[in-house]
């Protein structure tokens, strides 16, 4: 799955479950959510699609025309800040984001 085809499914009405996870404090990937599964967005020569800051990922799905996508920026340690409900291994932090 790649922008070109988020871009032809929106055209067809069809509305793609998108994930854009902070994967590192420079990296930022968007997932697609099939079922219960994630799978990573592809460049055009087939390779995890990276982006190197969130304005970038947001504005290559602003443009692909998609309207929100779910923010998730995941702590290796037991708790994230501001959030207190969010505590154990594998805490994150989830917002949705309207584009």
């Amino acid at each position: 799955m790649n922008l070109n085809r988020i871009a032809k499914l929106i055209a067809a009405g069809e509305i793609p479950l998108l994930e854009l996870h902070a994967v590192d404090p420079m990296i930022y990937v968007v997932f697609c959510k099939e079922g219960e599964q994630l799978r990573p967005l592809h460049d055009t020569a087939g390779d995890v699609l990276k982006f190197r800051s969130r304005f970038a990922a947001l504005q290559a799905l602003r443009e692909a025309g998609v309207a929100g996508v779910q923010f998730v920026h995941n702590s290796p340690y037991d708790e994230m800040i501001g959030l207190p409900s969010a505590r154990g291994p594998g805490a994150a932090m989830r917002e949705f984001i309207e584009l």
